[in-house]
């Protein structure tokens, strides 16, 4: 189960990508050109959700959490505990195509695959 901003998104999403980054890093260079790595603060995980087919109420609600200025996430996909306050890394809330299918005379739409990116606060 893995809930982002009060939406189920577990079986709209393929394997997610959790990475880590360090909070804040310094670099120095000695004069032999050699780099030393300052890193300050503990890792904070940064999530893409890969997003395959979504429908589309779905992603307006999804949408919705994602345009908060943070965004609380629980679960643990592949047994990694994701849960905690995020927020969207780089800023931009991505814009699926909509695609439209007609089942049985209703129309129906959903969403191309997209990613999303999030980073721990």
């Amino acid at each position: 189960m893995l809930m982002v901003g009060g939406v189920e998104v577990a079986k709209y999403i393929q394997q997610p990508v959790v990475n880590y980054r360090f909070r804040a890093r310094s670099v120095v260079y000695a004069l032999d050109g050699t780099a030393k790595e300052d890193r300050l603060g503990d890792a904070k995980k940064v999530l893409t959700l890969p997003f395959a087919l979504v429908p589309a109420n779905v992603w307006e609600s999804l949408r919705a959490a994602l345009m908060q200025e943070t965004v609380l996430i629980s679960g643990n996909p592949g047994g990694v505990d994701v849960s905690g306050t995020y927020r969207l890394y780089g800023n931009d809330i991505p814009t699926p195509i909509l695609v439209v299918f007609n089942e049985n005379g209703s129309g129906k739409y959903v969403t191309q695959p997209f990613n999303v990116t999030l980073e721990e606060i």
